[in-house]
Order: structure tokens, then sequence, then C-alpha cells
């Protein structure tokens, strides 16, 4: 996703099903070290979703049993953010 999006991994870390949209995805949020926050610059900004990757994103959807609007699209585990022993 990163060579599509042009995202840094923290924020594709912190990216929840509801940030997919149908054209775009919302950055609105990093996670580092198993810790979620806000971007740096508390800026909020969006990413054009490409077609091949909104495809390749409804599969991980449904292969993911189809998890809520406020799950993480890229959990560790047990759902839950990333930590740096965990990566």
């Amino acid at each position: 996703m990163p060579a599509f999006a042009r995202a840094k991994r923290s924020f594709l870390l912190g990216l929840r099903w509801g940030d997919i949209r149908e054209q775009i995805i919302l950055i609105q949020r990093s996670i580092s070290l198993g810790e979620e926050a806000d971007t740096k610059t508390r800026q909020h900004r969006t990413v054009r979703l490409l077609v091949s990757l909104a495809a390749d994103l409804r599969a991980w959807r449904v292969g993911a049993l189809r998890p809520d609007d406020d799950q993480l699209v890229f959990p560790g585990k047990n759902g839950q953010p990333w930590t740096q022993a965990a990566y």
C-alpha cells in the first residue's frame, strides 16, 4: 500500500476502515511504538484511492471477516496497534 498511497508506515498503521472512502483515504492519525496519536502537524490530509488499491482493500476486508469502521486496517495481535516488539 505505501507505494500507492505515498504514506508513512505510521500513518498506514493508524488507518481504520472508516478512513477508506470510495475515492480517497483519510490520513488523520498515526501509530508509532504502539501508541496512537494525531499527525505530527495535526493537519489531516487525503490521498487519492487508486482503483487497483480499492479492489485489494475490499478483498482484505472480506478476508478479515468485514471488520467495523473503527477497526484498524493493519492490526497487530488481537486487533491492537503494532508495538515495536511485535513489529
